[in-house]
């Protein structure tokens, strides 16, 4: 927090966990930073990879691992 000084670092698949805590995001995917930026921004870039998992969607440049 800005008034003590810290930060914390949250992992999570939870878009409502991202509302509720963070300030920035940071999407990784295949080793690489993907996204970066506000909570805000998150939700209305055109990011192939933030829009895919703030839709929770299966379409997308994320797929599952075999």
């Amino acid at each position: 927090s800005d008034e003590l000084g810290a930060a914390s670092v949250v992992v999570t698949h939870q878009p409502s966990t991202i509302q509720r805590c963070a300030d920035r995001i940071i999407l990784l995917f295949d080793q690489k930073i993907q996204w970066h930026g506000t909570v805000d921004a998150f939700y209305s870039t055109d990011n192939p990879f933030a829009h895919q998992f703030a839709s929770a969607s299966l379409d997308g440049p994320m797929t599952i691992a075999d």
